[in-house]
């Protein structure tokens, strides 16, 4: 038995649970199309061209002809459109190509603030202060849920921002590179950031037009249809976030 896992608004479309979908050896594009047919009538319609398609926690939303087995998870979950406070205890802090932002300047900054979970992220990955700290906020429900990606919280938020489920990828990819700009992701009481902002003496990132959208869009290979999908102010943003989720 194949199972169904359906998130947010995709619920109201099998208002009883979704359909037993039986079956080994069948395409995941197979499973879709059975699935919009066992829409029950007044439902709404699954748009998939608006949401993410997972399987087994992995994006597949382009993979149709992907092999499905039984036991296997499809999960489909619509594409978040805002409307979410940002993590409030979460701070955001630009580190420039000058800071020697290495693992021993990390374990320090570790050390000095103890009761906050930090990392520091290649720029190049970091829409802006809003993209980061929803990255955060994902990590920091997974730690309440009991689901985190690795033992700890701060390596948890490096590897969602790579949008991957293994520790050594999100180090190589998204880890701090000698001679790039980085960002510092710091979660914690409010008193102990004001400190840590004095400590580091970085800037705060702010939203804004981002000359990361085109390397994000083609490492994560998110085509203008995906975005075009998107009814959201911030549709890359959005689609990111949505990806950090269902990673397992």
């Amino acid at each position: 038995m194949i199972k169904i896992e359906l998130l947010g608004g995709a619920r109201r479309s099998f208002p009883d649970g979704p359909p037993a979908i039986d079956g080994s050896g069948i395409t995941l594009g197979d499973v879709l199309d059975r699935l919009a047919g066992a829409v029950p009538a007044g439902a709404p319609e699954l748009d998939y061209n608006t949401m993410l398609v997972a399987l087994n926690g992995a994006d597949s939303s382009a993979l149709r002809d992907a092999i499905v087995h039984d036991n296997d998870t499809v999960s489909i979950i619509p594409i978040v459109h805002g409307g979410r406070g940002v993590a409030k205890n979460v701070t955001v802090i630009g580190l420039d190509k000058g800071v020697a932002a290495d693992a021993a300047f990390l374990d320090t900054v570790r050390s000095e603030f103890p009761s906050m979970a930090i990392q520091i992220v290649r720029q190049k990955f970091v829409l802006g202060e809003r993209h980061a700290k929803r990255i955060a906020d994902v990590s920091q429900a997974a730690a309440r849920r009991g689901c985190l990606l690795s033992q700890r919280l701060e390596t948890d938020i490096l590897m969602r921002f790579a949008g991957t489920s293994q520790i050594s990828v999100a180090i190589e990819t998204a880890g701090m590179k000698r001679g790039e700009g980085a960002v510092l992701v710091a979660v914690g009481p409010k008193a102990r950031a004001d400190a840590l902002k004095k400590r580091i003496g970085g800037r705060i990132v702010r939203n804004g037009r981002n000359a990361n959208a085109g390397f994000l869009q083609h490492s994560f290979r998110i085509t203008a249809r995906h975005l075009g999908a998107v009814a959201s102010p911030h549709p890359l943003e959005d689609i990111l976030v949505e990806r950090a989720i269902v990673l397992v």
